[in-house]
């Protein structure tokens, strides 16, 4: 009896330790886990990933862009992660100058409109522009951020005028981009027209529902005051 009454004591000792165990591997494990971290051979050099990828670089990109969009579109990015953080990932990618035009769009979107770190687009543009040199999207967007969120004018209205430049752009492009050099956004008219360029970029109709939401709370509507 006795015996049988210290085995089922060690026996429960032994369940005991093996809970406590594993609830101190969850708590190791949640603490080391990174919502954000940069995809995989990002830190190498671009012509070191071209070596790797046996010349399939595309798919290293598409691997590597919905690595940078999962945690993108996390909705506890903000809560989880710095604007530093995030920079230095989607950075450490767009550097290589991958061509997907929608990551410079939606990670600037982010940096600028979620965390309120507008300085940094300007870096991602930048990379944007070096992949895409015909782009009239990514200058379009630089513009805006430098007129709705760095206030910014002279450098708003250098990206707004290369985004005429381009030949691949809509005719309307050079209207507006006249007019917001001029005088900035003086309504949600121009605001609107300015998102909806982004239409045709891959992937930019989920862009354009994510940024429409995040504007509405964070601007007042036209007939209240208008945007700032």
């Amino acid at each position: 009896m006795l015996f049988r009454l210290g085995a089922a004591l060690v026996l429960i000792l032994s369940m005991a330790m093996c809970v406590k165990t594993g609830q101190d591997l969850v708590h190791s494990e949640q603490a080391s886990w990174k919502l954000v971290s940069a995809p995989p051979m990002s830190s190498l050099n671009s012509k070191s990933i071209n070596i790797l990828t046996l010349g399939h670089r595309g798919i290293y990109d598409d691997f590597a862009t919905i690595w940078i969009v999962q945690f993108l579109g996390d909705k506890n990015l903000v809560r989880n992660a710095s604007a530093d953080e995030v920079f230095n990932a989607v950075n450490s990618f767009t550097k290589h100058q991958p061509k997907h035009e929608a990551i410079y769009l939606l990670s600037c979107f982010v940096l600028a409109l979620d965390y309120d770190h507008p300085e940094h687009c300007e870096t991602l543009s930048i990379d944007g522009l070096k992949a895409f040199p015909d782009s009239w999207r990514i200058p379009m967007m630089q513009g805006f951020i430098a007129t709705f969120k760095l206030q910014d004018d002279i450098k708003a209205a250098a990206f707004y005028q290369m985004a005429a430049s381009r030949p691949n752009s809509p005719p309307y492009v050079g209207k507006l981009a006249a007019r917001l050099a001029n005088r900035g956004f003086a309504n949600g008219q121009d605001m609107n027209e300015t998102l909806d360029m982004l239409r045709e970029v891959p992937g930019g109709t989920r862009i354009m529902e994510v940024l429409r939401e995040r504007m509405k709370e964070q601007t007042t509507p036209p007939h209240q005051g208008g945007l700032p």
